[in-house]
Formats: structure tokens, C-alpha cells, sequence
């Protein structure tokens, strides 16, 4: 069997034959505190894990395993991608993941999660409006948000 990185934990086929990511090596260390900091989230505790480090270093390879795991306990995985090129959006990668999510709820669920929200978070995800429609516009003018979003 070949082996070919960056399909998170995930088998992909090609030529009839499946390929699998290669096992994870020397990141044991790293791999355990992000596993330790995810396990501590599903107590309700809030925690974010920054990984950094040069290119093909083996970060991507490093969060793909930790996603492939939680998946394997029926976790919800969002995924989003960045780089380093000019003219990237702001918060492309979290833009990604949540239009991901967007697309794969069903509306009634969105409107139930989002609520009188909707509108506001619309203005950043246009993929809500076309899941759940027309949405009412709840930052007029006087409105907390209107400030904020002026």
C-alpha cells in the first residue's frame, strides 16, 4: 500500500488502490499536549492551541491527526485553510470552517443556533442568507449593532 500525506486520517483511492497518511513520528510530546488541551475542552473549559512553526514541519500533518482522532469519537471537525499570500481575507480560515457548517446544517437548525443573530452574522457569512433565506434586519440605526457595524 502507498502511503501519501494530507488527507487527515481519511483513505482516498487512487489507481484502485487505497492511500493512507503516513503514521505520525517524533511528535509524540506535541500530539499529547494538543490531545490533553482537546480532552480539557469537552469539560466545558475553554482552550486554544496556537501551532506555529516553518513550513514542512509537520504542523499541518500534526493538527490533521488530532482532528482525525476527535472525529473518531463523533466530534464535529470544522477545517479552514491560510497562507501567506497578499490580499488573503481577514479570518479566511474560520470564514471557511463555519461556511463549511453553514452548509452542511439543515436552515431550521441555523435559525434555532443563530436567533436574532442571523442578520448581523450574515454580514460576514453570506452563506447563511442562502440557506435560511431572506433574513430581517435587526441593526438599525440606535441599535448596538448599528454602531458597531457602521
Amino acid at each position: 500500500m502507498k502511503h501519501q500525506p494530507g488527507f487527515g486520517g481519511k483513505q482516498a483511492m487512487t489507481q484502485g488502490q487505497p492511500l493512507l497518511e503516513p503514521v505520525l513520528v517524533g511528535r509524540r510530546r506535541e500530539l499529547s499536549s494538543l490531545w490533553n488541551q482537546f480532552e480539557e475542552s469537552l469539560t466545558g473549559q475553554l482552550r486554544v492551541a496556537l501551532v506555529a512553526g516553518e513550513p514542512g514541519i509537520g504542523k499541518t500533518r500534526l493538527v490533521r491527526e488530532v482532528a482525525r482522532r476527535a472525529e473518531q469519537m463523533g466530534v464535529l471537525v470544522l477545517y479552514g485553510g491560510a497562507s501567506e499570500a497578499e490580499g488573503m481575507p481577514p479570518y479566511l480560515p474560520f470564514l471557511e470552517a463555519l461556511g463549511q457548517y453553514i452548509r452542511a446544517t439543515a436552515p431550521d437548525a441555523l435559525r434555532t443556533q443563530t436567533g436574532a443573530m442571523a442578520s448581523v452574522l450574515a454580514t460576514i457569512l453570506p452563506e447563511l442568507s442562502l440557506r435560511m433565506g431572506e433574513l430581517p434586519i435587526n441593526y438599525r440605526r440606535g441599535s448596538p449593532w448599528y454602531e458597531q457595524l457602521s
